[in-house]
C-alpha cells in the first residue's frame, strides 16, 4: 500500500509527509499500545479547522469538548439554523467495522442517516465515521433543525479530517484546543505501580482513554471529561480532604469512584478520573494511587 494512493484528496507534498502509522494495520500488542498512545496525541480540534466550518455559516464557537478527551466540539450559525457539530478520534477494536457507504483512497466513510425519525419539532442529526485501515476513525456528528441536510452538510465536512490526520497536528496545532493533566495521558501508566497488568490482547481489551485490567472485570481505570454534576454517584465521600463521587452497582459486587482531577476544560466539563470493578481491593489501591498522581486541582 502507498500513501500516495490513500492520500489522493492530498497534495503530493502532503502525501509525501503523511504519517504510516493511520494506514498501517496494527497486528501485535506492541503495535496497537503504540497506536493508541499516538492518537492521544493528535489535537481533535485540528482535524476540522475553522475555514472548514466556515464554509457552512458563521462560526460562534469551537472548543474542545465532548466526554472524550480526543473530542472536539463546534458551534456553526448556518444559513438557515444553527448547527452543532462534535467529532471523537477513536480506534475501534476488531468488529466495530463501518459499513461502508464510499471510500476515500483507503479510508471507509459510513453515513448513519436516521431518516424519517425526526418531527418538526425534533432535532436532525446524523452520523458519518471515516476509518482509516489502522481501524483509528474520525466520529462526526451534525445537528440541525429537520429541514437542514446534516448527512450533506456531514458527508462534505467529513473530508477535512480524512485530509489532516495523516499530518499527525499534534496538541497546540489548532487555537481553539485546550490542554488538561489528562492531555496524552495514558490510563494504563499507573498498573506497574499498584502491581496489576492489563488484559490482553490489547485489540479486544482495551481503547483509547480506557484500560483494563487481567483478570476481566477486576479493574477498569476511565479517564474522559465530564460536567460535575451529571458525574455517577451514589454518594460523595471525602478521601484525604478531597472529594469521591462513590458509587455501586451489580448489588454491591462492583464499586466505582470518580474524582476531579483539573479545573474545567471544556465548558463545563472537568478531566475526571475513574476506577471501577468487582476486586474492591485492587479498586481502592488504583484510586489511591492515581489520587497521588493526580493531586485535587
Amino acid at each position: 500500500m502507498t500513501i500516495l494512493a490513500v492520500t489522493a484528496c492530498q497534495s503530493d507534498s502532503d502525501a509525501a509527509t503523511a504519517d504510516p502509522i493511520w494506514f498501517e494495520v496494527a497486528t501485535t500488542d506492541e503495535q496497537h499500545w503504540e497506536l493508541m498512545r499516538r492518537i492521544r496525541e493528535v489535537d481533535p480540534c485540528a482535524l476540522l479547522p475553522r475555514s472548514a466550518l466556515e464554509e457552512h455559516g458563521t462560526v460562534r464557537e469551537v472548543r474542545s469538548g465532548s466526554a472524550m478527551i480526543a473530542g472536539c466540539r463546534a458551534t456553526v450559525d448556518g444559513e438557515s439554523a444553527p448547527l452543532e457539530l462534535t467529532w471523537t478520534l477513536a480506534w475501534a477494536p476488531g468488529g466495530s467495522e463501518v459499513d461502508e457507504d464510499r471510500r476515500v483512497g483507503d479510508v471507509s466513510v459510513e453515513i448513519l442517516d436516521p431518516s424519517g425519525e425526526s418531527s418538526a419539532n425534533e432535532v436532525n442529526a446524523c452520523w458519518v465515521t471515516a476509518q482509516f485501515p489502522s481501524m483509528t476513525q474520525i466520529l462526526l456528528s451534525v445537528k440541525g433543525p429537520p429541514a437542514v441536510d446534516t448527512c450533506a452538510i456531514g458527508d462534505e465536512l467529513i473530508e477535512s479530517p480524512i485530509a489532516q490526520l495523516p499530518a499527525s497536528p499534534p496538541y497546540g496545532t489548532s487555537p481553539d484546543s485546550a490542554r488538561s493533566v489528562l492531555t496524552g495521558a495514558d490510563p494504563c501508566e499507573i498498573l506497574p505501580e499498584i502491581g496489576a497488568t492489563p488484559a490482553l490482547p490489547a485489540a479486544e481489551n482495551q481503547v483509547v482513554h480506557l484500560c483494563r485490567v487481567e483478570p476481566v472485570p477486576a479493574l477498569t481505570i476511565g479517564y474522559e471529561y465530564q460536567v460535575e454534576t451529571e458525574i455517577m454517584q451514589d454518594e460523595i465521600v471525602i478521601l484525604d480532604g478531597r472529594q469521591v463521587f462513590a458509587f455501586g452497582f451489580g448489588d454491591g459486587e462492583q464499586i466505582g469512584y470518580t474524582f476531579v482531577v483539573g479545573p474545567p476544560v471544556a465548558g463545563d466539563a472537568v478531566p475526571t478520573v475513574t476506577v471501577l470493578g468487582g476486586d474492591h481491593s485492587a479498586v481502592e489501591r488504583a484510586r489511591d494511587a492515581l489520587m497521588k498522581k493526580y493531586p485535587a486541582p
